[in-house]
């Protein structure tokens, strides 16, 4: 079952959406008084026929029935992230290709062997990286991307990263799950610095989007632009397929 705080989250957001108060939405589903703040506060769990008229009501859409419903679990299950790999596998194996496996809360799941060995990755520790959120593996120094970053363009290029996951993770749909992620960030070295931009940057729509997102690297000493395009799978698509492509020099 979703947890009931993430639920309570995203009923408030649908229910300020309709513009309705809690005391009219409890009365149009004929809900005892307080019950929709209690719900709201993920104090209780509404029953099925609850959530129904909650949906009805608030005339959701099927994806956003399936949120309050969790027809999609939590978290992927470990069937879909088998499924999801073996869906890229050909890809991540493939000479040459650098790119890798996220899915939607944003956790690494697979990356290919070109980009483990251009990046100079020991494939132990980046095995332990696997499950973890991408923002973790990408600012703790013990997994070794860090150290591939022109450190003049880090900050910059993190604090757009970060600002798309703190975008995309929202508290109506994933409650305090970014919020969690970020405690994990403070510690390591430049996450200060990266929160920072990261509210310089986030308005910025241009920015922030995905169309325009490119990693400035220094691998074996040259400087180099690599950009990224992201790609949800047919079968799977609650995973994208993220490629780095397009390599280029620059001073």
């Amino acid at each position: 079952m979703i947890d009931p705080k993430i639920l309570g989250k995203r009923i408030k957001f649908f229910r300020e959406r309709a513009h309705l108060s809690q005391l009219e939405l409890e009365t149009s589903i004929n809900a005892s008084a307080g019950m929709i703040s209690r719900i709201e506060k993920g104090r209780v769990n509404p029953t099925k026929e609850t959530m129904q008229k909650i949906a009805a009501e608030l005339k959701l859409t099927q994806k956003e029935k399936s949120s309050l419903f969790d027809l999609v679990s939590l978290f992927p299950t470990k069937e879909e992230i088998t499924s999801a790999i073996s869906e890229v596998n050909a890809y991540l194996e493939r000479p040459g290709f650098l790119g890798y496996l996220v899915d939607d809360w944003w956790v690494l799941h697979a990356a290919s062997n070109s980009l483990i060995a251009m990046l100079n990755l020991d494939p132990a520790t980046m095995r332990k990286a696997i499950g973890k959120n991408l923002l973790e593996v990408y600012f703790d120094p013990s997994f070794g991307v860090i150290q591939n970053m022109d450190p003049d363009r880090l900050v910059n290029n993190f604090a757009i990263e970060t600002a798309r996951a703190k975008a995309e993770l929202n508290p109506e749909y994933y409650g305090d799950y970014f919020e969690t992620i970020v405690q994990k960030l403070i510690s390591f070295p430049y996450t200060k610095e990266i929160l920072k931009r990261v509210n310089e940057v986030e308005d910025n729509v241009e920015v922030v989007s995905a169309g325009l997102r490119v990693s400035h690297l220094i691998i074996k000493g040259q400087k180099i632009t690599l950009n990224h395009a992201r790609e949800k799978l047919k079968k799977n698509p609650r995973f994208e397929l993220i490629e780095l492509f397009n390599p280029q020099p620059y001073v």
